[in-house]
């Protein structure tokens, strides 16, 4: 196994784990807690909080991975999906989880849709780079920053 494909497995690795994160921090955890009939709505909202800054932080780990191992190439997309998730759409997100905690009301809004749209082209992301990494040593141009 040559230092290419090797750099191509860990990338997909990485991306397989990515996902698994994604999969079940931000989608599973946070729509199981909303089932749990006697939990009050403030505290699912502030667990909600607390769970997705948890999970912010193997993304971010796994972001730095995937730039450290040269293939910033194409994986820029889960890692601008993954800023814009946090720089665009959580602060105003907070803002109404925190307006919600403390009893005030809060008008509709279509940030949450948003957000998921966010998370499902990130995974789209990912398994694309699974796949492309599938394929050998005739993808790494694909994956890995030749310029480095």
């Amino acid at each position: 196994m040559t230092s290419t494909s090797r750099q191509v497995e860990v990338i997909r690795v990485l991306a397989a784990v990515w996902v698994g994160v994604v999969i079940a921090g931000n989608l599973i955890a946070p729509t199981a807690k909303f089932q749990a009939p006697h939990l009050d709505l403030a505290v699912a909202l502030e667990v909600g909080r607390a769970t997705f800054r948890w999970m912010l932080v193997p993304e971010v780990v796994l972001s730095f991975l995937l730039v450290v191992m040269g293939s910033i190439k194409r994986t820029w997309i889960p890692i601008a999906l993954l800023a814009s998730q946090w720089l665009l759409v959580m602060p105003a997100l907070d803002a109404r989880t925190l307006s919600r905690i403390n009893g005030e009301a809060v008008g509709s809004s279509s940030l949450h849709l948003l957000y998921i749209g966010l998370e499902l082209a990130k995974l789209i992301a990912l398994a694309w780079i699974i796949v492309v990494s599938q394929k050998g040593t005739q993808s790494t141009k694909f994956i890995i920053d030749d310029r480095r």
